[in-house]
């Protein structure tokens, strides 16, 4: 379970209990049994920032300190639906409270694709032994660059190449975050949905960074990962590339692979005025201000553009 994730019993579906609920909130109930309520009666204890976690100190948190907007709370309608929070301990209590306050944007999901690309697939050892020299710390050290581009024309098979060392890892380097663009599929050509996929991707398996994002006084980069397509540019260096920079690096280098990024160079803005950002462009003007222990490697075709 990531950092910041409430326990998979934290949160689940209850019967009834407005008097155990109001018993809790008087202080009679002890940490680690339940908290029932009707949604209702919750969103109103939301709305008022009180503390539902037993009398436990959840070490300056409420569980809703911030105002709920709609009627989700941690993707349950609390209008209707009946909630049950179960807190063991301050720790506990402080992480439902985080997850209530906001929830983490879903990444893409290219597993299908994956699988479909890797039909068939065969060979290209030395193209991993390639990645994985390039890849490693002493290359960087070494002055090697934190980017590669793997060019080829179409029907040679990068997709293929990339959705194997994804998904089995043959090069010994970790992917930490994916990205496959598809012409026919418009939200994998948008630079904000890259974006918040990405984020949504190294929060998963990067601990530090999800609890970066997740800090009491990071809001504004939750604002620019909530509404990422107004400014990806702004919410890939601030949200994503700052936060990586300044987390104590792991052990081992990481991979950010992405795929056919001559692809989407087809995207254009749903706003005639909105400037001109592709992926292509959001990752070649930043590429050099990378952590040294993250790699990012990409495929295309050899296009002047990319």
């Amino acid at each position: 379970m990531a950092a910041g994730e409430p326990h998979p019993d934290a949160i689940a579906a209850a019967d009834d209990g407005q008097g155990t609920a109001a018993d809790a909130r008087a202080g009679n109930q002890p940490s680690g049994q339940a908290v029932e309520a009707d949604g209702n009666q919750l969103l109103n204890e939301v709305s008022a920032g009180r503390d539902l976690t037993h009398g436990d100190s959840v070490a300056g948190d409420k569980i809703a300190g911030d105002k709920v907007d709609g009627d989700k709370v941690t993707g349950d309608k609390v209008s209707r639906d009946k909630i049950e929070i179960v807190v063991a301990n301050a720790q506990q209590a402080a992480d439902v409270a985080r997850s209530l306050r906001w929830s983490w944007p879903q990444p893409l999901d290219f597993g299908p694709y994956r699988t479909f690309r890797r039909q068939g697939f065969v060979g290209r050892s030395w193209l991993f032994e390639e990645v994985r020299a390039w890849a490693m710390a002493e290359g960087a050290a070494a002055g090697r660059p934190r980017a590669q581009l793997i060019e080829a024309e179409y029907g040679v098979g990068k997709s293929a190449f990339l959705a194997e060392l994804v998904d089995t890892q043959p090069a010994g380097v970790p992917v930490v975050a994916q990205h496959f663009c598809q012409f026919d599929a418009i939200a994998t050509l948008a630079p904000g949905r890259f974006v918040s996929s990405i984020a949504a991707q190294l929060a998963a398996a990067l601990p530090a960074y999800r609890a970066a994002i997740e800090a009491e006084e990071a809001a504004g980069l939750r604002q620019l990962l909530e509404a990422p397509d107004n400014d990806p540019i702004g919410a890939f260096d601030q949200a994503v590339l700052a936060p990586l920079v300044a987390m104590a690096p792991p052990a081992s280098p990481l991979l950010l692979v992405v795929d056919a990024l001559d692809e989407a160079l087809e995207h254009r803005p749903s706003n005639d005025k909105a400037a001109r950002v592709t992926i292509v462009s959001l990752l070649g003007q930043r590429a050099q201000h990378f952590p040294r222990w993250l790699r990012l490697l990409a495929t295309a075709r050899p296009l002047p553009a990319v």
